[in-house]
């Protein structure tokens, strides 16, 4: 029998309440695995994680060839093969194995999948122990490859002085090619969980059209966007920015994204959408680190855009030969809680244009330290009038490439997202 109060204790499922986690024990599958058992196998896809209710397991990467090497142990109450549900595409990164007489419980990926669309914050949790692991594995890699320059070492230690300066210069270049290459691993990773939370394709919505420009300043990005439909016709959009770059910020990006759309599934407007979002990432966000968001709900028969900002950058709207920036006030996410975020309204005729945009493009500097600015966005929105959808936002790049000069290292994340009314 499956203890409840052991699943309670679990760090991925500890914050889950008890009705949830009286869902996951009648989710669960339990199984007796015999002593060398293989309950999963590296290169495969994850279809499942397992929760040990007794024993021990092992994850083993090559397992069965010289190169074979322990990872780890887990124990009673311990979750394994979370990686695999992440990212099944990329097949599991390792083999995990009985070691000696054990009992699991198994959860299915559409399992898993349900509780986190019922509580979004367990896609951090998970996200959370992934990191964990990969700790663990780097850490092993990295023993198992001290030890094996220690004995490179001593059987070399009495040769003469020239082959010693040789030995040294080649565990230097070993060392640098181990760090590249867990680098590397790092950044792939968190590529794959970020290409898979952004939108695979953009909404095609007659009479309105979309264009966006996705321009991350390191390999992952902090910036993120995204479109959900409605009832009654209507479609929600979002832009955010996290605070910081590469992998940490590319994490947090993840969370947020699915607190986002978690919220906007069941919020009536934007403003609720973000006080919700903001009560549940406060509980999670790392110290030092918040997200600025603006959410937009647009009717698409009426073309009426209600609006709601979270201390992102103000967008403009193009309307009848005037360019407007749209301001609504609010607190960035994840800061502090009990914040009230003011909406905004405006409606959308044809021919009409909303530019939404991160701070890369508002901060983007020349070689004498200026930045681009709100004023020169305006003026190449001014300029350009007659460009429409995906053609002005190359336009609008192309002027701050040109602005910043030819020698221009782009140092924050940029993200441009148009949602226009079509002319008839």
């Amino acid at each position: 029998m499956i203890d409840g109060s052991m699943l309670a204790q679990i760090p991925v499922f500890d914050k889950l309440p008890q009705e949830d986690v009286a869902l996951l024990m009648r989710m669960l599958c339990e199984e007796t695995v015999p002593d060398g058992d293989v309950l999963m196998h590296e290169g495969e896809a994850g279809e499942f994680l397992v929760i040990v209710l007794e024993g021990e397991l092992e994850i083993v990467k090559a397992m069965g060839t010289p190169d074979e090497l322990s990872i780890a142990v887990p124990g009673v109450g311990e979750v394994v093969g979370e990686m695999g549900m992440i990212n099944p595409e990329q097949g599991r990164v390792a083999s995990v194995r009985a070691r000696g007489p054990a009992r699991v419980a198994r959860l299915s990926r559409a399992q898993c999948e349900l509780l986190v669309s019922r509580r979004p914050m367990l896609a951090f949790e998970m996200l959370r122990v992934v990191s964990e692991r990969l700790r663990q594995t780097d850490d092993a890699i990295i023993r198992n490859l001290q030890q094996k320059n220690r004995q490179l070492q001593e059987a070399y230690g009495q040769l003469q002085e020239v082959q010693g300066r040789l030995l040294e210069q080649e565990q230097e270049e070993r060392d640098r090619e181990l760090a590249l290459a867990r680098y590397e691993h790092e950044l792939r990773l968190a590529r794959r969980i970020q290409q898979s939370m952004l939108p695979a394709q953009l909404p095609d919505l007659p009479g309105w059209q979309i264009a966006v420009r996705y321009q991350p300043a390191r390999e992952v990005s902090g910036d993120f966007y995204d479109f959900l439909p409605a009832r009654g016709r209507r479609l929600w959009m979002a832009v955010g920015d996290v605070t910081g770059k590469g992998v940490p910020a590319a994490l947090v990006m993840a969370t947020t994204r699915s607190t986002l759309r978690g919220v906007m599934q069941q919020a009536f407007s934007p403003a609720m959408a973000l006080l919700q979002a903001n009560e549940l990432l406060c509980a999670e966000m790392p110290a030092n680190v918040f997200v600025t968001s603006i959410v937009g709900l647009l009717d698409l028969d009426d073309g009426v855009l209600r609006y709601a900002n979270a201390g992102h950058s103000l967008p403009f709207l193009s309307q009848a030969g005037n360019t407007l920036q749209l301001d609504a006030t609010g607190v960035p996410l994840g800061l502090m809680p009990g914040m009230v975020y003011e909406e905004g309204v405006v409606t959308m005729q044809q021919g009409d244009e909303l530019l939404l945009y991160s701070d890369g493009l508002l901060e983007a500097r020349n070689l004498a330290g200026e930045m681009y600015g709100t004023q020169r966005i305006r003026q190449q929105l001014e300029a350009d009038r007659v460009l429409y959808g995906a053609a002005q936002l190359s336009r609008m790049l192309d002027a701050v490439a040109a602005f910043a000069g030819p020698d221009w290292e782009q140092e924050d994340d940029i993200t441009l997202l148009t949602v226009g009314s079509e002319l008839d």
